[in-house]
């Protein structure tokens, strides 16, 4: 159970501060505003949004046919992208996504699933989750981070989700 409210926490948290951190607007979309909407009887916020979203944002997708297998491998050297979202609307997978046990293809699911939020970029995520892993009392907390190229920012998520979440 623990480990269940761990990833919960995670997951909502990253989808706050990604809103933040990719701004308005990018792509020519509007990014959500994941704001509190009130407060509870102690003063704490209570969320507009639920870590599920992202979740039910793929359930939709999936309804919809957005959800497609590529037939494609996501291999290039010694990298492998299991997903790619495309304009925060279709999720395919590779070939690689399939050969996953259920748990790491659960563990890409959130990651790609966060992606059907607009401007939830890898840049946009990974800067929340790095704002999030350097928090504390260390002379370089709470920032973006700086990431060489869309697949070290993936691969960060991956890691901070595997991290949080793994089963």
């Amino acid at each position: 159970m623990l480990q269940k409210d761990k990833c919960s926490n995670l997951i909502a948290e990253l989808i706050s501060i990604s809103a933040y951190v990719a701004g308005q607007p990018w792509s020519g979309q509007i990014t959500p505003s994941f704001g509190p909407l009130v407060n509870d009887v102690n003063g704490n916020p209570i969320p507009s949004y639920g870590a599920n979203y992202g979740l039910n944002e793929y359930t939709r997708a999936l309804a919809a046919g957005r959800v497609t297998a590529s037939g494609n491998s996501g291999r290039s050297g010694d990298v492998i992208t299991y997903g790619t979202t495309t304009n925060y609307n279709t999720i395919s997978w590779n070939r690689e996504f399939y050969s996953l046990g259920l748990d790491d293809q659960a563990l890409q699911t959130l990651h790609e699933s966060l992606h059907l939020i607009p401007n939830f970029s890898d840049f946009a995520i990974a800067g929340a989750a790095h704002i999030m892993a350097t928090r504390g009392p260390n002379p370089n907390r709470g920032n973006p981070g700086s990431f060489a190229d869309q697949s070290a920012a993936s691969q960060y998520i991956n890691e901070q989700i595997k991290a949080h979440c793994q089963p």
